[in-house]
């Protein structure tokens, strides 16, 4: 393997000192060597300097800016970037070992400008690979890249550097950059593999479900004119991940409102059944919860012996 070319890795934190030394070491263990890592303190207040002065790497470039958001520090990073790809990761998320290693030679192997992974989750006690919906290979025109987080994001400098985040909004700022560079024509490959370890955390954005929906709302209608281009598989993801999220929200009326948006997209029998075993498995829960508090321990004993 030849690291000629340099690749510039942008990882935006805040107040993440017990987590960022994990993510900063998988980039730096990455079986391509010929990297620059520019990690942006987007304001943190605990000690978040000390720990990435303790990774003794002068591929390590440390900058520190009042706190703007992550779609600003990612920016920022860009700004910086010295290298002829950039890539991201968050700094809770881990990569693979070669990851840098095969998005660039499946970059390079199919002229892409920009090449993502899939990635493993972590979180409730489980492991899982997502999102399932894509296959190997380019993404058209009528598919939504609605899943695709920025951890997993490698492309040419120019694409990011002529395409920024977008400052403006609190949520899906990786989906709304890939929705302008699918209008612009970048080429967009998915490489079917995951190569980041995705690690949810309570205090993560995308534990926020109503704020991911009035966000998600917003660029939908935003980009009203790709959405009208879209499969009716895509259309039916959409759907779906808008019913997923729906039911996480605790207000009744805005978990209403959210779960009618999503049958304005495609109502068809996969998306009512998913709808028809999420509304059981909500309820259900609830009045076993209620129905446990209420039975006397003595008749709970007794139901339980009556299966052993």
């Amino acid at each position: 393997m030849n690291d000629t070319d340099l690749i510039s890795v942008i990882i935006p934190t805040y107040n993440r000192a017990h987590l960022i030394k994990r993510s900063a070491e998988s980039v730096l263990n990455q079986t391509y060597r010929n990297i620059e890592l520019i990690i942006v303190d987007d304001g943190s207040t605990d000690n978040t300097k000390e720990v990435i002065d303790s990774i003794k790497d002068d591929r390590i470039v440390y900058v520190k800016q009042e706190n703007k958001g992550c779609c600003a520090a990612r920016n920022k990073g860009i700004e910086l970037a010295k290298g002829k790809y950039i890539a991201f990761n968050d700094s809770d998320d881990v990569w693979l070992p070669n990851k840098l290693e095969k998005q660039l030679n499946t970059a390079m192997l199919n002229n892409a400008d920009v090449v993502w992974s899939k990635v493993f989750i972590y979180g409730n006690l489980i492991k899982r690979k997502v999102p399932t919906n894509f296959k190997e290979g380019f993404l058209e025109k009528s598919t939504l890249p609605l899943g695709i987080s920025a951890q997993t994001l490698f492309a040419k400098k120019e694409v990011f550097f002529n395409n920024k985040f977008d400052e403006t909004i609190k949520d899906h700022e990786d989906f709304e950059l890939l929705l302008r560079l699918m209008k612009y024509s970048y080429s967009i490959y998915c490489l079917d593999e995951a190569l980041v370890n995705y690690y949810f955390q309570k205090d993560s954005i995308t534990s926020n479900h109503e704020r991911q929906l009035d966000s998600l709302k917003d660029l939908l209608k935003k980009y009203n004119n790709i959405i009208k281009g879209l499969s009716k598989q895509s259309l039916e993801s959409l759907a779906e991940f808008i019913i997923c999220k729906g039911f996480e929200i605790k207000n009744r009326k805005k978990r209403k409102g959210a779960l009618n948006f999503a049958f304005t997209f495609n109502s068809s029998k996969k998306i009512k059944l998913l709808y028809f075993l999420k509304k059981i498995h909500f309820y259900k829960i609830r009045a076993l919860i209620v129905k446990s508090i209420t039975i006397p321990i003595k008749h709970v004993i007794n139901l339980f012996r009556k299966f052993i």
